[in-house]
């Protein structure tokens, strides 16, 4: 029989030079675990382009401004990145559930085939209309990401049972190194000669107007498109779930590990894993659901208008590219930091410290309106910011996959990491009627305001929370044999 939480669909037998393990830092490790990881992390770089969303909210929106409609603004924005968050969350719960049918493989070039076509057709939506683009660049990539992200990252720690925590932030770190690649690409194919935006009729938002700049804008998704085809075939040939051979290769190891609760039950075949209606009756669910609504927030603001707020006050397009490349390399590495940090001290510490500071630095981004226009001081103080905030709200991603697995069990992981991301229903909800409605009142510093308000309500959360959660502790309460029936 597979041990609980592994799917034995799409396996192959190890061979060849991948075959066997690896010691690395006292740690054993299986070879062909090492190349999965590798094609985690490729897959999740390709789909990480929404951290450039920043950076194409500016190229997008001038291009629908000037060639379609006159009427857009950077506003209106919020309807393609709200409407990929709110895809994800009513389907990825429905995804994992689809993707333990059909296979792990499957189940990632599916979702691959539907965001990198979306972003291929994209080159044509936006030439005749936002609505096309939310549905080509938005719609279909929210409908990827259910079938591919949970599913990626429960693969990768399946290899590393004794630290998921580690393995998977390492995952997890290709979603925020891929930043580094899109954005550097954007600004360098659009515009090389850094052509300055202009203030639109409204007097405070600036848009591209340029001709070359503008006609590059379409072909931007030809590009983008291609380069994730190339990069998910790879991934998807080296990522796969552990054989019970592979797995027993690993367990002397694992045998000689001290447990931090004295009980070795995570590593063994008995773990107890809950299904998702069962996950619902705990209040540990819901603290978690809030503490990851509150965080995404003030990512979901921060990550779509730094770039539009940021362009009020300096005037430099490669200097914004420059940023995102050096934020990208912080939310990149921080969050291997964070999955090693939740292995050592679980999940309440690391989200103390994520949610306080990362509300802390939401509340006083504001004051970059207090320093001189386009001066050295304003460029060091966007640039310290991003790159603080990028180290901080990240870090929940690599802390809130290992706790969904420790909470609640391995065996549905991908069903039950779902649910946690359905807080992207409100989310969505929420943005779009901030955005709409209180934006265009209250402006950017009421914005930041707003957010940070909410990221108090998940300092509230996580503070909740106990400092480590096993799913052992709810056998006594659902002993059942898991099934999905």
């Amino acid at each position: 029989m597979a041990k609980e939480g592994v799917s034995l669909k799409f396996v192959e037998r190890s061979s060849g030079c991948l075959s066997g393990t690896i010691r690395i830092r006292g740690n054993l490790y299986s070879k062909r675990g090492i190349a999965a990881l590798i094609g985690g992390c490729l897959m999740l770089i390709s789909f990480s382009i929404d951290f450039s969303y920043a950076n194409l909210n500016t190229y997008v929106i001038s291009y629908l401004r000037h060639e379609v409609t006159p009427s857009t603004d950077y506003a209106d924005w919020i309807f393609v990145s709200t409407s990929k968050t709110l895809v994800q969350g009513l389907v990825m719960p429905f995804a994992g559930l689809l993707s333990n049918r059909i296979g792990l493989r499957l189940s990632l070039t599916i979702g691959s085939i539907l965001y990198s076509v979306g972003y291929l057709c994209t080159g044509w939506a936006i030439t005749h209309s936002l609505p096309l683009v939310i549905v080509t660049m938005a719609v279909m990539h929210g409908l990827g990401f259910a079938l591919v992200y949970s599913q990626t990252v429960g693969a990768v720690m399946a290899w590393s049972p004794s630290n998921p925590g580690t393995f998977g932030g390492i995952c997890i770190a290709g979603y925020g190194f891929g930043s580094m690649i899109w954005n550097p690409l954007e600004t360098g194919f659009v515009n090389p000669l850094n052509r300055d935006p202009v203030v639109g009729t409204n007097g405070t938002d600036a848009y591209f107007e340029d001709p070359d700049v503008l006609a590059r804008i379409p072909k931007l998704f030809y590009l983008l498109g291609g380069t994730f085809i190339v990069m998910q075939i790879v991934s998807i040939i080296l990522l796969r779930v552990p054989t019970e051979e592979e797995l027993a290769e690993m367990q002397p190891i694992l045998d000689n590990k001290d447990d931090k609760d004295g009980d070795q039950e995570n590593a063994n075949e008995g773990t107890f894993s809950l299904k998702p209606m069962q996950v619902l009756k705990t209040s540990e669910f819901y603290k978690m659901w809030v503490s990851f609504l509150a965080m995404n927030m003030i990512n979901m603001f921060i990550n779509n208008y730094q770039k539009s707020f940021g362009q009020l006050f300096i005037k430099d397009d490669s200097f914004f590219a420059i940023i995102a490349t050096l934020s990208s390399v912080a939310n990149g590495v921080t969050r291997m930091i964070w999955g090693y940090t939740y292995d050592k001290q679980g999940f309440q510490f690391c989200m103390m410290i994520i949610s306080s500071v990362s509300t802390a630095l939401a509340f006083s981004f504001v004051d970059l309106a207090a320093i001189d226009y386009d001066s050295l001081g304003s460029r060091i103080f966007y640039g310290v910011w991003i790159c603080a905030l990028y180290s901080m709200f990240p870090g929940m991603y690599a802390t809130f996959a290992p706790s969904t697995r420790d909470t609640f069990g391995p065996q549905f992981f991908e069903a039950n990491f779902g649910l946690i991301f359905t807080q992207n229903i409100v989310n969505s909800l929420m943005m779009i009627g901030a955005t709409q409605g209180l934006f265009r009142i209250v402006g950017y510093n009421g914005m930041f305001f707003l957010t940070g308000g909410i990221g108090v309500i998940g300092m509230l959360a996580s503070w909740l929370m106990p400092s480590r959660m096993t799913s052992e502790n709810f056998r006594s309460r659902f002993e059942v044999k898991p099934s999905f029936y």
